[in-house]
């Protein structure tokens, strides 16, 4: 019986550090994941959204007179589409809560930074 005791002891002592291991890479996954859905969608979009601004910018110009009319009509709905996206993504990185910043304490190194 001492003898399977041994041998079962050290198999749940690695099956322990294994599993404590993959939760914790785990739970820095799911706190990635959580940060990209914070940060990373709104920017994404605002970037998307100003190629896209500049790709009818370039079109405008190259176009001359003839295509002007529409083209400039094109242009006006992208600038607000663009405005629309920086400013998700302007409150998106002003919102406290979301960025998970410390509260701020007199004295504290945190109150050094302006927040945006």
């Amino acid at each position: 019986m001492t003898l399977t005791v041994v041998p079962v002891l050290a198999l749940m002592a690695l099956w322990s550090f294994a599993m404590v291991s993959v939760t914790g890479d785990l739970r820095a996954l799911i706190r990635v994941q959580g940060v990209y859905e914070s940060f990373g969608t709104p920017v994404d979009t605002a970037v998307g959204q100003i190629q896209i601004e500049r790709r009818i910018a370039a079109e405008y110009l190259g176009a001359g007179e003839k295509d002007g009319r529409a083209t400039v009509a094109a242009l006006t709905e992208q600038q607000r589409s663009t405005d629309r996206a920086v400013q998700a993504m302007r409150d998106a990185i002003g919102n406290r809560e979301r960025r998970g910043d410390p509260p701020a304490v007199s004295g504290s190194p945190w109150t050094r930074w302006p927040t945006p």
